[in-house]
């Protein structure tokens, strides 16, 4: 191993190991698949470096909760591009920008709508930006903290209800190297979200992921 990660880093700004949600992108040529379970659902994910500061991925989300805000239940599902750029970088701290598009589709609930349209088709758009960080605590271990927010639209056609959103969160996170190709982490998302009085069970954002990484 150790003849082997002097070379991956040349790739990278810093570190050579791998990293599905910190400041740490991955390196030119490297892919990660990754997948996680917790609320509000069951998501898989691809990444791929296009350079050694950034990080294009695809997520796919079986959804059974609202992943925008609120404890409301509903069956759906979320596509998002999670994007990272590396912008610093030194020793065991790494910092990148963030942007996350994603579209859901489902359940009323899960874009908010209460009541008698509930269950009725609904979707949304979001678009959250924000900055996050990696700090490498060991040779196997990096710390992720990151704050992130941005705007977003619901709407449930039959109902008649459209409705513009938004979201401010804050996320921490541990990844654990299991060995040079294998990792696991937890991940928690926390905040606020804004919304119109009479949607969303309740305004505030939960996020939770337990979850595998692989590098192809």
């Amino acid at each position: 191993m150790a003849s082997v990660l002097p070379v991956r880093a040349q790739d990278r700004p810093t570190s050579g190991d791998m990293s599905v949600s910190s400041g740490r992108t991955l390196g030119i040529r490297t892919s990660v698949l990754s997948a996680g379970i917790g609320w509000p659902g069951l998501w898989a994910q691809f990444d791929t470096g296009l350079s050694s500061r950034f990080t294009l991925g695809v997520r796919v989300t079986a959804l059974y909760g609202s992943s925008i805000m609120g404890l409301g239940t509903g069956i759906g599902s979320e596509v998002g591009v999670p994007l990272r750029l590396h912008i610093y970088g030194h020793e065991d701290l790494d910092i990148a920008l963030t942007l996350r598009p994603s579209v859901v589709f489902g359940q009323g609930a899960l874009v908010g709508q209460l009541n008698t349209f509930a269950n009725d088709f609904g979707f949304g758009l979001r678009a959250e930006a924000g900055v996050v960080l990696g700090m490498r605590l060991s040779q196997a271990v990096t710390f992720v903290l990151g704050v992130n927010g941005g705007p977003g639209y619901g709407s449930v056609p039959d109902a008649g209800q459209d409705r513009l959103l938004g979201t401010l969160r804050s996320n921490i996170g541990i990844e654990g190297l299991m060995s040079r190709d294998t990792m696991l982490f937890l991940l928690l998302e926390g905040g606020y979200g804004f919304a119109p009085a009479n949607t969303f069970d309740k305004h505030f954002v939960l996020s939770l992921s337990l979850g595998i990484a692989y590098e192809l």
